[in-house]
Order: structure tokens, then sequence, then C-alpha cells
């Protein structure tokens, strides 16, 4: 399960590293302004980042200590149950580290898999038919027969960004209440290197007062619906 895990997450950054390649001739001739481009080309970024950043914790901050670990205790053991016992801990130690115990944990971070995967894969095909349609036709004309197709492929980056955005809120909040609960530093290690410069953290506190103040008009309102009169503002 643990390398199938790391193997996993080496395909999805092999898609989204095949991006970059595709759309890199594709761009020559897309009729899509540069903005979008761009903003692809930056939710590949943070894709990626998040990848390589999980592939680096979990293979040099957990799987290699641990294993130098093991290695050690493996020179003192006498006989094969203790042997089987170190290997038996070195496991259990990788998979909870690598948050492949905790369901939440682990079905969250299968989400922002699946979503970066999406995201390869329509990049891929757009780029596609970029090649098809650039064998068949001008590029003038090719960009006045797709006058409506700017839309759909905005529409689309906008909501592989929410999508991905959402997921990785959602791990780090996930993350960090587990680590203050289990006292484990690994996984703050985890959140530092995925939120560098607070970014994603500010959209959290962001999102949390959203909510906050959503709530209390909410609240507002059914008093108000009620019946029940408001205290004045001078009121005791």
């Amino acid at each position: 399960m643990l390398f199938r895990y790391l193997f996993y997450a080496k395909h999805v950054e092999r898609q989204l590293c095949n991006i970059w390649m595709s759309t890199k001739s594709a761009n020559q001739f897309s009729p899509f302004s540069t903005k979008w481009s761009t903003a692809s080309f930056a939710l590949r970024q943070r894709m990626l980042n998040f990848v390589q950043n999980l592939q680096y914790y979990m293979s040099f901050e957990v799987l290699e200590p641990n294993w130098i670990h093991l290695m050690a205790k493996i020179d003192k053991v006498k006989n094969i149950d203790e042997l089987l016992v170190c290997h038996y801990d070195f496991l259990d130690t990788c998979l909870s580290d690598c948050m492949l115990t905790s369901r939440t944990l682990l079905k969250t971070v299968h989400k922002l898999m699946a979503v970066c995967v999406m995201f390869s894969n329509h990049m891929l095909r757009m780029s596609r038919s970029f090649e098809i349609a650039r064998g068949r036709t001008t590029e003038m004309s090719f960009a006045e027969g797709h006058s409506l197709s700017e839309e759909s492929f905005a529409a689309a980056i906008t909501v592989h960004e929410e999508s991905f955005s959402k997921c990785l809120g959602e791990l780090l909040t996930t993350v960090m209440e587990e680590s203050s609960q289990l006292n484990d530093p690994k996984l703050i290690n985890l959140v530092h290197r995925l939120d560098a410069n607070g970014f994603y953290s500010e959209q959290i506190t962001m999102a949390l007062e959203r909510s906050l103040r959503d709530t209390t008009i909410t609240v507002a309102d059914a008093v108000d619906d009620s019946g029940t009169p408001r205290p004045e503002s001078g009121s005791a």
C-alpha cells in the first residue's frame, strides 16, 4: 500500500509535467487569451508543488529516517521473532506518518490527486484538439470558429482551481488538527512545506471569518422573523 501510494503520486507528477510539454507548442496557436493561459500554468505549478512536496515528505522525512532506525534495530535482533516485530513497527510508523491510517486524511489526499489528474487530462485533451485543428485550418479561422471556447476553457480552469484550493485547505486544516491532538511534529513540517508563504492559511482564516459572519447574520434574521425585538444599542 505504501509503495502504491508513492507510485501513484509519481504518476500524477508525470501527468502534470506532460502538460507543460504539450501546451508549450499549443500556446503558439491557441486562440485563448494570455490571461487564461497564465492561469492554467499557475494552477499546474501549484498542483506540482503539492505533489512534489508530498513525495519529498514521504520519502525523506518518513521513509528514510525510519529505514535507518530499522537497520539499527536489526543489528541488535537475536531471532526471527524480534526481526518481525521491528519490521511491523517500521511499517506501522511509516503508514501512520504518511497519513495512510487516517481515513479523513487519506480521502482528502485522494481527492487532491483526483483533481490534479482531471486537470491534466483536460489540458492534454485541449492541446491535442489545438494540434488537430492547426493541421486542418489556419490560426485565424480556428480562432474565429472557436470564439466561445475561451469561455468554456476559463470556466474549466476556474472549477479545477476552486476544487484544488478547497481540498488543499481541508487537508491543511485536518493535518493541523490531528498533529495537535497527536503532538506529532512531522505533520506540521508537511504543513509548512505546502503553505510556505501562508497563502492557504490566510484563505482558511478568511473562509472561517466569512462563515462566522454569515452565521451571525442568519441568526439575527431568524430572531427578527420570530418577532423578538433586538435590544437597543443604548440599553443596559
